[in-house]
């Protein structure tokens, strides 16, 4: 890094008996918790999916879509249920018509 002519660079020691800041936790306290925060975060590759528990767009808009979906969803509905009820009759016809011709 380049940090200018007037600012000293930082004397950095790597090894822990010429730095007297640095402090190393026990093993045993540190390798549960990266563990945890590894799992947390998805594992060694992160990617935060785009619609993760957000609503992406105007919510009037997906409020409306939704409303015209539910339109669509009961008109289809009750053409179904037309078409079914008139299979039935037709079905019924039929089979009076054969019990009319074997009498």
């Amino acid at each position: 890094m380049f940090y200018g002519s007037s600012l000293p660079r930082p004397q950095v020691y790597i090894d822990f008996q010429f730095n007297s800041d640095r402090v190393n936790s026990l093993v045993l306290l540190k390798d549960p918790f990266f563990s945890w925060a590894r799992w947390s975060m998805g594992g060694l590759s992160f990617q935060r999916l785009c619609l993760q528990g957000r609503v992406e767009g105007n919510v009037k808009k997906r409020r409306q879509e939704i409303a015209q979906l539910r339109i669509k969803r009961t008109i289809m509905e009750k053409s179904w249920m037309r078409r079914v009820k008139k299979e039935e009759e037709e079905e019924k016809e039929d089979e009076e018509e054969e019990e009319e011709e074997i009498m």
